[in-house]
């Protein structure tokens, strides 16, 4: 049975379920919104955002996150609706539940080649950072993301 698609403006959702769980119709973040949160992330890491980063293993409770990275879970750098798997969740309590991403975040150490469907928790300059390769400064981490701006609009 196919499930009915609403649209809601900007965003569209098909039931999951039952009624009440409406997922985003998109799997991944389309170019342009990653390119959005990319520049979202430089100006919260340019105006002083603090480095700060969670990995909860909490059996059930699995989670992780980085205020530096695209795993960033606050809603200033996810505000919009249609960047969520459950947007109607997201703009009725607040939910952060961010779209996969195909691009790169800027945290991540792996080449693309090297990059798979594994996540980037390994690779992290963040989470795996040490002596030999420390986590980057916020000079570092604003040139990282420039760098990766100018890649995405020029298409690379």
């Amino acid at each position: 049975m196919s499930k009915k698609i609403t649209d809601h403006g900007v965003f569209k959702t098909r039931q999951g379920i039952d009624a009440s769980v409406q997922i985003n119709t998109l799997d991944t973040l389309p170019k342009d919104r990653y390119i959005l949160a990319l520049t979202r992330l430089a100006v919260a890491i340019g105006t002083g955002r603090p480095l700060q980063a969670f990995d909860d293993t909490t059996p059930g409770n699995k989670s992780m996150g980085c205020s530096w990275g695209l795993c960033d879970d606050h809603s200033r750098t996810w505000p919009d609706a249609q960047d969520h798997t459950f947007p109607l969740s997201f703009v009725r309590d607040g939910r952060i539940s961010t779209l996969a991403s195909k691009f790169p975040c800027p945290m991540d150490r792996r080449t693309p080649a090297q990059r798979d469907l594994n996540g980037c928790f390994y690779s992290c300059r963040v989470f795996q950072a040490n002596k030999k390769e420390p986590a980057p400064t916020r000079d570092e981490a604003l040139k990282l993301y420039n760098d990766m701006i100018t890649n995405a609009q020029k298409g690379s």
